[in-house]
C-alpha cells in the first residue's frame, strides 16, 4: 500500500476559514472559502499568487469557465466570470429577484445555476453566453 504525504501547504488563510472548494483552472489552483474570498495558488507550492476579497456575499459555488476564467456564484444571487490572470470580473448575470444560488455548472456557452427554494418551488437557470448576446437566460421552475 501506498502512503500519501504533503507536499506543500498555504498559510494565506485566517484562522478558522474553512475552503469550500480548490480545483485547478489552467495552469493555477483556485480556491473559495468561508471568508468569502477566492483564491489563486501555485500549484506545486501553493503560495498564494492572488487573491480577491469579498468575490461574493456568500460565496457558494466555483468551477472553470473557458480559459483562464473561474465561474462564481453566491448566496447573493450573482454570478460573475473572473479572469485569473487580472483578477477582474468580465461578465456578471443575476436573475431579477436574485435568489441565493447555491450550484452552479458551465460547459461551453451555457451557464446552469440552481437557486434555493423559494414558495416551494426551486428555480433552475440556464444562460446563454454569446460575444454577441451575452447574458441570454431561460428559467424552469422545478
Amino acid at each position: 500500500m501506498k502512503t500519501a504525504r504533503s507536499v506543500a501547504t498555504s498559510a494565506s488563510l485566517n484562522p478558522d476559514t474553512y475552503i469550500y472548494k480548490i480545483l485547478p483552472i489552467s495552469t493555477e489552483m483556485v480556491s473559495i472559502s468561508s471568508d468569502d474570498s477566492l483564491r489563486v495558488l501555485d500549484p506545486p507550492t501553493l503560495e498564494l499568487r492572488g487573491a480577491i476579497d469579498g468575490v461574493h456575499d456568500g460565496v457558494t459555488c466555483l468551477s472553470g469557465f473557458r480559459d483562464r476564467h473561474g465561474l462564481t456564484a453566491g448566496r447573493d444571487g450573482l454570478v460573475k466570470c473572473i479572469d485569473l490572470r487580472t483578477r477582474n470580473t468580465t461578465l456578471e448575470l443575476s436573475e431579477e429577484k436574485k435568489p441565493a444560488i447555491l450550484s452552479a455548472a458551465c460547459q461551453e456557452n451555457l451557464i446552469a445555476t440552481g437557486a434555493e427554494l423559494t414558495n416551494s418551488q426551486a428555480t433552475i437557470t440556464v444562460w446563454y453566453y454569446g460575444s454577441r448576446k451575452p447574458g441570454v437566460e431561460c428559467t424552469y421552475f422545478g
